[in-house]
């Protein structure tokens, strides 16, 4: 996957885009039937892939191609999805990478 990116554009890191690409990641190994026709708050700690999906669009082709993928997905459940930025020190599906047990419990 980053061999593939870095054929697009070059970058200091490649967080963006892929958590642009993961944002699909529920969507594809989950029951689809959880997803039909509902609607759904999906929270991005990313502000770059968060603002991309919310728009639609991005000014990079890569990302572009991740949006389109996933707005596509979303369209052919029928599903309404709202993406919303959540800054990451409060996104609690980061607690893992963390290492820090106690936050589990807090």
């Amino acid at each position: 996957m980053l061999q593939l990116l870095r054929r697009y554009k070059q970058r200091d890191t490649e967080i963006g885009p892929l958590e642009t690409i993961v944002a699909d990641a529920p969507y594809l190994s989950l029951p689809e039937s959880w997803f039909r026709n509902r609607a759904i708050s999906h929270y991005i700690d990313n502000q770059g892939a968060a603002y991309s999906l919310i728009h639609g669009r991005s000014k990079d082709r890569d990302i572009n191609r991740s949006v389109f993928v996933t707005l596509m997905h979303l369209s052919r459940m029928s599903c309404s999805v709202w993406f919303d930025y959540v800054p990451s020190a409060s996104n609690i599906a980061d607690l893992p990478t963390r290492l820090d047990a106690d936050a589990f419990r807090r």
